[in-house]
């Protein structure tokens, strides 16, 4: 074994007798290790980026991701504890520099109804250039954010926006539903079921968690056919652009979108009625499959700062998959492009899912990958081949963890994929070794070397990958 031993599998005899080391608390020695020492790493690497930011500012230059403050207000009461947060990514709305040149002191203020989204614009600033030099040019970023913003309805009047604060947390209604979603189900997560059991997981222990819950939630599911759905996601979407990299808005005229929002419900303060806040969305497009079949692609995923690590993103993602499994001629459900975060959340879900169901946990795992799995995961999930290919390895894993596979297996069944590019061009190259020369052979053997060298390190990363997941649905 190559590369296996980094999850410490097996360890050194410190007697005569060589003792089997516990895969799961060695897992979790591993991953934590892992973990504290990349947050150290990522630690200095920001300390020593604050340091240089704060050298190579000029007095009147200031990052925008520091003077851009976005605020969610469900009433004006709430403005004296209001607590703002910070755009992740601003180089698409001030430039690639992510610099306001020309004050000290810049607040950029963005605030919206926590329902509704009524925005809001403002910016205040201690200094500006012109008081030091007067033919200075200072840069305006407030049209570069408008940009950005619906072209209608936002506002500069703070008294203005107080008042329409507190008549949207009493008139807001979420959007009516395409289809009506459960949030017990996309709740359905935490500790995943005995595996001794068959089937899906009873509603009984969602509503118990549901119950367990100090605050009530509402899915929506809407698309363009939904009247007033333009006008909103035209003021939802404007997170994207400071938290997904590179993000891109929806063309709202095309029917093939649907979105499903995610709302808080409380009493409203008059005790009369109830108020919603917008926690965070998925958007999903219908991608037509031949011949007269579906396949939803999930396209961003949004929690709110002020919401996020509180398992809405589970929520969403299960939503999404309840809301999949109600079209006629489902194919698949599948994502585009997901970040690292993301895949790690949907691995997470994934798993609970299979999970329930004892046939893909106790399948007979070989090194090859099975269509009888893949069939099975299909019907049941309605995951794609590469994400059902991801969960038979994690399920392998699981397979060596309660000692039904031995470890040498699993790593049979890793490598056999990791390769297969490897071997794909061995075999083309079988087939044109009559005219090739040494020296085109040798460079061809060296191409092979760095391929397995990078074959088991991906593999290595998997596993600890795949061990956090497994940690996550298990713990």
């Amino acid at each position: 074994m190559r590369w296996l031993g980094i999850v410490a599998w097996k360890m050194e005899a410190v007697s005569k007798k060589p003792k089997r080391v516990s895969f799961h608390k060695e897992v979790e020695v591993q991953v934590a290790a892992a973990a504290d020492e990349e947050q150290q790493g990522n630690v200095d690497v920001e300390e020593d980026v604050e340091e240089d930011e704060e050298e190579e500012l000029d007095p009147y230059v200031c990052w925008a991701d520091k003077s851009i403050h976005i605020g969610l207000l469900q009433t004006s009461t709430d403005v004296p504890s209001l607590t703002t947060f910070t755009p992740e990514f601003t180089h698409q709305v001030v430039g690639e520099s992510e610099k306001v040149v020309g004050y000290e002191g810049l607040d950029i203020q963005l605030l919206y109804s926590a329902g509704a989204l009524t925005p809001f614009l403002s910016m205040n600033y201690e200094e500006c250039i012109t008081d030091e030099d007067p033919y200075a040019q200072p840069e305006d970023p407030l049209p570069m954010i408008r940009e950005w913003l619906p072209a209608d309805g936002i506002m500069t009047s703070r008294d203005a926006f107080l008042a329409k604060v507190d008549a949207d947390a009493t008139e807001f209604r979420p959007l009516p539903s395409l289809v009506p979603l459960s949030v017990e189900s996309a709740s359905m997560a935490g500790s995943a079921p005995s595996v001794e059991s068959s089937g899906s997981a009873s509603s009984s222990a969602a509503l118990v968690e549901a119950r367990n819950d100090n605050d009530t939630y509402e899915l929506t599911v809407v698309g363009s056919e939904v009247e007033g759905f333009k006008e909103y996601h035209a003021r939802a979407q404007t997170f994207c652009i400071w938290y997904i990299e590179s993000a891109s808005f929806l063309d709202l005229e095309d029917d093939k979108w649907r979105v499903i929002y995610l709302y808080k419900k409380q009493t409203s303060p008059d005790g009369k009625g109830s108020t919603y806040s917008l926690l965070g969305f998925v958007s999903i497009y219908l991608y037509y499959a031949y011949p007269e079949n579906v396949r939803p692609r999930i396209s961003q995923v949004i929690v709110l700062p002020p919401y996020q690590r509180q398992g809405h993103g589970k929520r969403l993602l299960r939503a999404a998959y309840q809301y999949g499994m109600t079209l006629d001629n489902l194919v698949d459900i599948t994502v585009e492009d997901p970040a690292p975060s993301f895949t790690k959340l949907r691995d997470v879900v994934d798993l609970e899912n299979c999970m329930q169901h004892k046939d893909l946990v106790h399948f007979k795992f070989v090194s090859t990958f099975p269509t009888a799995f893949l069939e099975l995961a299909q019907s049941k999930l309605k995951l794609s081949r590469l994400q059902t290919r991801r969960m038979y390895e994690i399920l392998a894993l699981f397979a060596v963890q309660r000692g039904e596979l031995m470890p040498e297996q699993f790593e049979t069944i890793v490598q056999t994929r990791l390769q297969q590019a490897l071997k794909k061009e061995q075999l083309g190259r079988e087939r044109m070794r009559h005219v090739l020369d040494a020296d085109m052979l040798a460079q061809a053997q060296a191409r092979d070397e760095a391929m397995v060298k990078q074959c088991d390190a991906q593999a290595q990363a998997l596993v600890l990958e795949y061990a956090q997941v497994l940690r996550s649905v298990l713990s």
